[in-house]
């Protein structure tokens, strides 16, 4: 298969070839080129369709929790994994209590902003998860992870600022943020920072709640 630059983008052609003597393979050799374009790109876009469908969360089009925790997923797909990375577990204060009271949509809704909110605060090269419910991961890799904190208060400050005022006159935002440094396997992150973030909850919610000895 070769892939040609063109003026209009890339083209992808099939190269074939056949000896003109099939009994001399070394002899003189007929070359096809197939134009398989098309049907390149159809499978590039359906092997997109079927990569979002397994990984991206439809409500929030954040990755879901397959993305960190299935070993086959793009995640892993380098087979380079950092020596350290940051983790931010991060739980919606009261979120059950406000979707009693405003009914679904309107939990689905703050769960999308806080999807937004998230998405607008972390850097490039971070990876944002909707692990569950009211549940959303951030990973922090490379130069990143040492500035998590930041990323963290970042995070729960704009949660603390959305205008929630469309759902409900007392329709609020706050988070409770467990924060872990250390080295894969990120299973064991993902359960000392679910620890921190119930300390948060313990603290009084709306906080973040780095692990003792971890990087800040």
């Amino acid at each position: 298969e070769i892939t040609v630059g063109t003026g209009d983008g890339k083209r992808y052609l099939l190269l074939s070839q056949f000896p003109i003597d099939a009994r001399h393979h070394d002899s003189e050799k007929v070359i096809i080129l197939t134009d398989i374009t098309d049907m390149k790109l159809r499978l590039m876009h359906e092997n997109t369709m079927l990569l979002n469908k397994t990984y991206v969360d439809r409500l929030t089009g954040l990755y879901n929790r397959y993305y960190i925790t299935d070993p086959e997923s793009p995640f892993y797909s380098s087979g380079d994994q950092p020596d350290t990375i940051a983790l931010l577990f991060i739980d919606a204060d009261n979120f059950k209590a406000q979707n009693d009271t405003y009914g679904h949509l309107a939990g689905d809704d703050i769960l999308c902003e806080l999807a937004d909110c998230i998405r607008e605060s972390i850097p490039d090269g971070a990876c944002a998860v909707r692990y569950g419910g009211d549940e959303f991961i951030v990973v922090l890799s490379g130069d990143h992870a040492y500035d998590a904190q930041e990323v963290a208060e970042r995070i729960r400050n704009r949660a603390s600022e959305l205008d929630l005022s469309h759902i409900g006159a007392d329709a609020k935002l706050s988070l409770s943020i467990g924060l872990v440094c250390g080295s894969p396997p990120l299973v064991e992150l993902i359960d000392r920072a679910d620890r921190a973030m119930y300390t948060s909850k313990r603290r009084g919610k709306n906080t973040v709640t780095a692990e003792q000895g971890d990087i800040a």
